[in-house]
């Protein structure tokens, strides 16, 4: 499971709100919920389940991911989405079980899907503690 950081949901959320200037109440009717449950997803007390991100993300035309990654992320992967990829960058390696299992679920992703996939993960790896 990818670990998001829960203050970036908070932090985008309020900012597609406010770029749009609307306020929790609107935001509240178009999601069917309570005005403070909203807010509280706002103030990261609470934490929308992925149906209200899909609802939110298709009121400000986004995806779903624009509330999981900072915004420079998540526009280096919208820039990303339409480069080639380069194959030949990549050692011939055996695949272990675990690997074989995650490849196996990642060839049933649509095509979008697997180059956002390789993108977050080729992310993870370049900039990950070592």
């Amino acid at each position: 499971m990818l670990d998001f950081n829960s203050n970036i949901i908070k932090e985008q959320l309020k900012k597609y709100r406010e770029d749009r200037n609307y306020n929790h109440a609107f935001i509240a009717s178009y999601l069917q919920v309570a005005r403070s449950t909203y807010t509280n997803y706002e103030n990261g007390v609470r934490f929308p389940d992925v149906l209200t991100l899909d609802k939110l993300a298709r009121l400000y035309n986004v995806s779903i991911e624009a509330f999981l990654y900072p915004e420079e992320l998540y526009n280096s992967f919208k820039e990303l989405h339409n480069l080639p990829y380069d194959h030949d960058r990549i050692p011939e390696i055996e695949l272990n079980r675990d690997e074989k299992h995650l490849l196996y679920y990642f060839r049933q992703l649509t095509q979008n899907n697997q180059k956002e996939v390789s993108h977050i993960v080729q992310y993870k790896a370049e900039n990950q503690q070592k």
